[in-house]
């Protein structure tokens, strides 16, 4: 299948994006804080759908069935302590609250500043020129639906990916192993991170009141209904390998 443009269900042009935070949150094994990295997959889904066969999963129960999802992998450049390490997050495009997360992401990874700027990527996002183009899975045997480019500002690339932004984490100390949470997204400035430790007994949640808006029925709905994901399905930092320009970096996102 060649590339082809998609508009989304929603639209959240002109929303204000979600206040970003700067700061750190860590773990024994991995300080939280500011990384630079790579988004190198970002993958088209639909929530509660089965991407092989097209058709709802036996066990969502959720609200949002068939709502537009990106699973974007990012692999930390910086600081070199982790470099090669990778970053799964979930982003669902449901109306609401949760749009402000998902314009934070859409201005840190085009650099967008002034106001037209911001409008620009917005548009090209939720408004049809999103172009994306169906990559085999080797592992799962179906093709992946792999944003290549967001209209003419955003060079994605997926699944070989280069394009730089910040991310700030914190980890979930509660979950084995611990899970990293996206709490930010920043543009990339050039400058390096420089993570802070904090004490393990840091249980602050910087998600607030969305980590509240889950849904009831159950692990799977809660994880694809949640406004912006990073509540309770983050892995903890893993290896990532150098690909060969034909690889795809983990076939799979762990959620």
């Amino acid at each position: 299948m060649g590339m082809q443009k998609m508009k989304l269900k929603v639209s959240g042009v002109g929303i204000k994006a979600a206040e970003q935070r700067e700061g750190g949150y860590n773990g024994p094994e991995l300080v939280g804080g500011t990384y630079v990295v790579r988004l190198k997959r970002m993958v088209h889904a639909q929530i509660g759908i089965d991407p092989k066969t097209g058709k709802k999963k036996d066990r969502y129960t959720g609200q949002n069935l068939g709502a537009d999802r990106f699973n974007c992998m990012f692999e930390v450049v910086e600081p070199d302590q982790w470099k090669g390490a990778a970053i799964w997050e979930g982003i669902n495009v449901i109306d609401g609250d949760g749009l402000q997360y998902v314009n934070q992401f859409l201005h840190a990874l085009s650099g967008a500043e002034t106001n037209g700027q911001k409008k620009a990527i917005e548009s090209a996002f939720y408004d049809g020129d999103l172009v994306t183009e169906g990559v085999a899975s080797r592992k799962y045997g179906y093709d992946e639906d792999h944003v290549k480019r967001i209209g003419k500002l955003v060079n994605v690339n997926s699944p070989q990916g280069e394009v730089l932004l910040k991310v700030v984490i914190r980890m979930d100390r509660s979950e084995n192993p611990p899970r990293a949470k996206v709490v930010s997204y920043l543009a990339y400035d050039g400058e390096l991170p420089q993570p802070q430790a904090k004490s393990t007994d840091e249980t602050t949640d910087l998600l607030g009141d969305l980590a509240t808006g889950l849904d009831e029925h159950g692990p799977e709905s809660q994880m694809a209904d949640s406004a912006f994901q990073g509540v309770a399905d983050q892995p903890v930092l893993q290896s990532v390998p150098d690909a060969e320009p034909d690889q795809n970096i983990g076939d799979e996102p762990p959620f």
